[in-house]
């Protein structure tokens, strides 16, 4: 994670996850995005808003990073 922000690239955010093992990248990348949804859909229903926006990388535009919006 990078200092003082709470943006994650997917390596970190697969690390958070215990992800980072998975094989293929496409069943991580799957995988990813269910533990995503359901965080955002638990955290929906308390705050009306999701926890975990995810934003193209600006340096690598095929790449996402994951941002916290508490």
């Amino acid at each position: 994670m990078q200092s003082g922000k709470a943006i994650m690239t997917q390596e970190e955010i697969d690390l958070v996850f215990g992800i980072e093992h998975i094989i293929p990248a496409e069943t991580k990348r799957s995988k990813r995005a269910s533990i995503i949804q359901n965080i955002n859909l638990e955290y929906r229903t308390k705050y009306e808003k999701d926890l975990i926006i995810r934003i193209q990388n600006p340096d690598y535009s095929r790449f996402f990073l994951y941002k916290s919006n508490p």
